[in-house]
């Protein structure tokens, strides 16, 4: 990937000095016992949170006393300063004027500066090795006026403190903005140098991704000594400008709510429409049962309000929590499977109100077509169902948003089978959600976690094509152990409400105490909305190849253009611990969308195919040439396509149209042939229709058939720094595929993956090698795809039938 270092990234750090009397005597004040006032402000990256405590600055990446952020226009972004200070000193930061290099002025209003508020854990129950029992982290976000105001604007005797600078680039021009604020410190002050880069780059349209953040009603009293719709509304709006779409439990207003939500889909960030319906375990879809009838009501109501403009039933969904989790709740188990499966009682309900639809007089002054199209939103408008562990017969057999733990995605295999069911069901759908579970080394909202995970959970989103995020309570405001449930909880100082967990069921403070109409954000909230906002800029890339694709008249894969991005951040859910990836990645995403944004409207797609690369350059440009030769292009849409072939050594091409010039780099690459195969006993491989084919057939050995695993080994030596295996597999048998992927190596195996395709489909398998393992290609001599050799049955396990499947070369990427 190609590094572009951020203006922040600086490696040296910077020591202020503040509160000292430069002309005093220092050897007076150390006879008198008065100690000498140090203060050193630095900078570090937003995502990383620093401890109160300074036993651990030494983990921390220190950079200058300086702000400096990188965005696109219409989002957020957030930079930190840190003050460590050997006394107790009261400071403050004051915004200062920035202005870009047409002397356009970025407004006040779009500036905000929080006090970051501590709160300690008693005991580190995420398993995250960077935080500790007793370690103060900074998690509530207070407006720095309101900090002044109520004297919490204070740095601590030997402790850090920390300062979050939000920028809001809506409505701005592109362009670098730069400028001071002020830091005082006990009455000193000084500049702090800021540097606010808005790309030309914005988001438009309706976002995609939807969510479903839960608020209590009952419990904003604990809290907000209120629980009237006032207070409740701007809990929703409140959530709605941090990209959080909420659902209102137990809300006496949740009709008026409800058809309010039309309203609210008007703020840019609204993805999602609740329909509030959470129906029993007893349900049935009869006329007969009230939540049957408020069900249609509410989708015949939706339904009518659409129009071409606001499809509203497109954005709409169910969440029946009363199944949540049947996994692992036996009497949910049965009720699940009559309510879920294909043709069950919500397939029923929502067939159902299509039904009346048609009858409707006001639906039936629609034109035809939008008929046809809410009709088809009626019937596949999805049910999110949360579930821990992966079982295949509810996966295969459901009709539903599938939303299990973000950790079930970790295994490849497991992931694909979701995606298939999202593809296949009427009402499939693909989401995700956390809670007290998992932990990590996977994306949660701990606050003894790093807020890194939340944040690069956005780019995995996009990466697996996850459309929703579930978060199951925003305001626990008292405890909720079942032992003494709704005990009071002193909020602002105990991070545990529910299952020792720290965080778990709160993402808001109240505001009521500091005389705020709003609640109060967390670090943990902020890092989701600015993952958001890196999807949504994924986002606006995929529209801009889609519409170079449409133009062209060709077929461009999104995941093609940005999985070397994905490589850099995270290896299955798991992000790599080092903050300074996601700015290097986001800084590399709008190089791209920046540069495809050319007058030619040059788009460029990377072949690999019979063991060679192929550069198809697409292109208004009606004469081209590459590293200096003229190439001959052919009519494409309305356009032309280039093809530059090369050979197997990375290689750099220079294209010129007109008096525009463009480079681009491709790596070196090598191919191991399916000639070097060798199988496990009893399977064999033959050729047909030019294709290598393999029958793979279970080890029968009674003594250990349990552990035996049949196995395809391709014969590897002369490897160094690879980036990337791929290759591609088709299952023309009659038995679904699931395998492991594993580098043989001199001295020992190294498992890298797993992958699964069910019966007469294809996969193209692309495996990061890179960040995620440390590899000794020397040593490795070999690269084995392997199968479960057995199958488990009621009576015990039994040899697996065989398993047939086409298989391509192997192909390196390499550094």
């Amino acid at each position: 990937m190609k590094k572009r270092i951020l203006a922040v990234m600086m490696a040296t750090s910077v020591l202020l000095m503040a509160g000292c009397d430069l002309g005093s005597d220092n050897s007076s004040s150390e006879s008198s016992g008065i100690v000498e006032k140090e203060v050193n402000v630095w900078s570090t990256y937003n995502t990383a949170k620093v401890i109160r405590q300074t036993t651990k600055n030494e983990k921390y990446t220190q950079l200058p006393a300086q702000i400096s952020v990188q965005m696109m226009r219409g989002e957020y972004e957030g930079a930190q300063l840190v003050l460590t200070s050997n006394t107790e000193v009261s400071y403050k930061l004051a915004k200062g004027e920035l202005k870009n290099e047409n002397g356009t002025v970025l407004p006040t209003e779009n500036i905000s500066i929080y006090h970051q508020k501590y709160i300690e854990i008693l005991r580190n129950y995420n398993g995250n090795p960077a935080y500790n029992a007793g370690d103060a982290i900074p998690d509530m976000l207070l407006p720095m006026d309101i900090a002044v105001e109520y004297g919490e604007n204070v740095v601590k005797a030997d402790s850090n403190q920390g300062v979050t600078v939000e920028f809001n680039s809506e409505g701005l021009e592109a362009g670098v903005y730069t400028g001071n604020f002020v830091l005082e410190i006990d009455g000193e002050k000084q500049n702090i140098p800021v540097s606010v880069e808005v790309w030309d780059i914005e988001y438009t349209g309706r976002r995609t991704f939807q969510s479903s953040f839960l608020i209590y009603r009952d419990q904003l009293p604990a809290g907000e000594y209120s629980n009237t719709k006032e207070t409740v509304d701007a809990y929703i709006d409140f959530l709605q400008e941090y990209k959080a779409d909420a659902y209102v439990v137990r809300d006496i207003y949740e009709e008026e709510h409800f058809y309010e939500s039309v309203d609210r889909f008007a703020h840019k960030n609204a993805a999602s429409i609740i329909i509030p319906v959470d129906f029993p375990l007893s349900y049935k879809a009869e006329e007969s049962n009230a939540h049957f009838q408020e069900a249609i009501e509410y989708i015949m109501w939706l339904a009518n309000q659409s129009t071409e403009e606001n499809m509203y039933i497109e954005y709409a969904y169910f969440y029946p929590s009363t199944y949540d989790e049947a996994d692992i709740v036996p009497e949910r188990q049965t009720p699940s499977v009559n309510f879920f499966k294909e043709n069950g009682e919500y397939a029923k309900t929502l067939q159902e109100a299509a039904n009346k639809l048609l009858m409707d007089l006001e639906f039936n002054q629609k034109s035809p077509e939008l008929q046809a199209r809410i009709l088809q939103a009626v019937k596949t408008i999805p049910a999110v169902f949360t579930n821990v562990h992966y079982n295949a017969e509810w996966v295969e057999a459901f009709d539903t948003a599938f939303c299990p733990y973000i950790s079930l995605f970790d295994d490849r295999a497991t992931m694909q089978r979701y995606q298939d069911a999202a593809i296949e069901n009427a009402n499939g759908d693909l989401w995700a959600y956390s809670c007290s579970d998992p932990d990590y080394p996977y994306p949660t909202f701990h606050i003894d976690d790093t807020t890194l995970g939340m944040r690069v959970n956005g780019w995995m989103n996009k990466a697996y094509d996850i459309k929703g995020y579930l978060y199951y309570s925003v305001n626990k405001y008292s405890m909720m152990h079942e032992e003494n449930p709704n005990a009071y909880v002193d909020i602002y100082e105990d991070a545990s409400r529910y299952n020792q967990t720290n965080g778990d069921g709160f993402l808001l403070y109240p505001g009521k105490y500091y005389g705020s109409d709003s609640p109060l954000a967390s670090v943990r909230l902020a890092s989701y909305r600015d993952g958001m906002d890196d999807y949504d800029m994924l986002c606006v890339y995929e529209n801009l190849l889609n519409e170079k694709a449409e133009k062209y008249g060709v077929e461009l894969d999104f995941n093609d253009y940005v999985a070397d991005l994905y490589n850099e951040l995270f290896n299955g859910v798991q992000a790599y611990a080092n903050d300074s990836l996601v700015y290097q990645a986001k800084a590399e995403l709008a190089n791209r969308i920046l540069a495809i944004q050319n007058e030619d409207e040059l788009v460029i797609n990377l072949l690999q195919k019979d063991g060679k690369k192929a550069l198809n350059i697409y292109t208004t440009a009606s004469a081209l040439t590459v590293n200096g030769e003229s190439v001959v292009g052919v009519q494409q849409g309305c356009g032309y396509c280039y093809t530059v072939e090369q050979g197997v050594d990375a290689a750099v091409f220079t294209i010129k149209a007109g008096d525009n010039e463009y480079t681009y780099s491709v790596g070196a690459h090598k191919v191991v042939s399916t000639d070097t195969i060798t199988l496990s006993e009893g399977s064999a491989k033959e050729v047909v229709d030019g294709k290598t084919v393999v029958t793979i057939k279970a080890i029968d050995d009674p003594d250990y058939k349990d552990f035996l695993r049949p196995s395809i080994t391709y014969a590897i030596s002369g490897l160094s720094n690879v980036e990337t295996l791929r290759f591609s597999y088709e299952n023309v048998g009659d038995e679904e595929l699931e395998m492991r992927i594993t580098l043989l190596t001199t001295s020992g195996k190294i498992v890298i993956g797993t992958n699964y395709c069910g019966v007469e489909n294809e996969r193209e398998v692309v495996m990061h090698i890179g960040n995620a393992y440390s590899v000794d290609w020397s040593s490795v001599t070999g690269v084995e795809i392997s199968f479960e050799n057995v199958v488990l049955t009621e009576t015990g396990t039994v040899l697996a039938n065989d398993r047939k499947i086409a298989i391509s070369d192997l192909w390196f990427d390499i550094q």
